[in-house]
């Protein structure tokens, strides 16, 4: 490996830990903050799609900020590779992250998140059954392919952001000759 590569490895470190990091604070605020007065049924039924929009919003902004200011740095990244890198590392992160939180820190928000789901499974008439196979995991990880839709898409569209921006540049560059 070149010294490019080491330092691809090393941004993509650096822009996984942020999104991860940043995601979970907003998540967890956002459920601790829903739990703190008890989880009511459109707490619970719209955290999971609050949950997809904050991680959609920070994997975009912050892979594009992260684009913009290492494209520079490093000649010719390639946006596909990186972005693809980044994603799994994100990943691996929120889920360790999510993991140590539920085994050293609060099992609570896990448990009383499926309780209430449990409630909202039994007033519709549907069976609680699949829920309670989720009380045993951490809280992120019970909405995990949510998760995992909005890290991807919005790692994705910081793409579509990065040729906007470059498209604006370089006509405000023309516009300025």
């Amino acid at each position: 490996m070149n010294n490019n590569n080491y330092l691809t490895l090393e941004y993509i470190f650096i822009t996984s830990i942020s999104i991860a990091v940043s995601a979970l604070a907003c998540i967890y605020g956002i459920a601790y903050y829903f739990v703190s007065d008890g989880f009511t049924l459109l707490e619970v039924s719209s955290l999971p799609l609050i949950s997809l929009l904050v991680v959609f919003t920070i994997s975009s902004i912050c892979l594009f900020l992260a684009l913009k200011r290492y494209h520079d740095i490093i000649n010719k990244i390639k946006n596909v590779p990186y972005i693809l890198g980044t994603v799994a590392i994100t990943g691996i992160f929120i889920f360790i992250i999510d993991i140590f939180m539920y085994a050293f820190i609060d099992k609570t928000l896990s448990s009383q998140y499926i309780q209430q789901l449990e409630v909202v499974y039994k007033q519709y008439g549907k069976s609680a059954k699949d829920v309670n196979n989720l009380k045993s995991l951490p809280f992120i990880l019970q909405n995990w392919i949510l998760i995992f839709i909005s890290l991807v898409c919005g790692s994705f569209s910081s793409l579509i952001l990065l040729k906007i921006y470059k498209r604006t540049k370089a006509k405000s560059e023309l516009m300025t000759a």
